[in-house]
């Protein structure tokens, strides 16, 4: 979950998810220190999405890649 500028998990699956990503985990660290594109990364069959779109899309902003 995404709020107040956090990043929250917990185990097991969400009750209604808004979207669901499904990639390995070094796709997922990669995509979120800047070192790969969820556009390149969806393109090339490396990342599946099931949800809004729309949202996925704004995911792109949620992290802070200047550090």
């Amino acid at each position: 979950a995404f709020s107040d500028g956090r990043c929250e998990t917990s185990p097991g699956p969400a009750t209604s998810p808004r979207l669901t990503l499904q990639l390995s985990l070094v796709d997922f660290v990669r995509l979120v220190l800047g070192q790969a594109e969820g556009s390149q990364l969806f393109m090339g069959g490396k990342l599946k999405l099931q949800g809004d779109m729309m949202f996925a899309m704004q995911m792109q902003t949620f992290f802070d890649r200047d550090f």
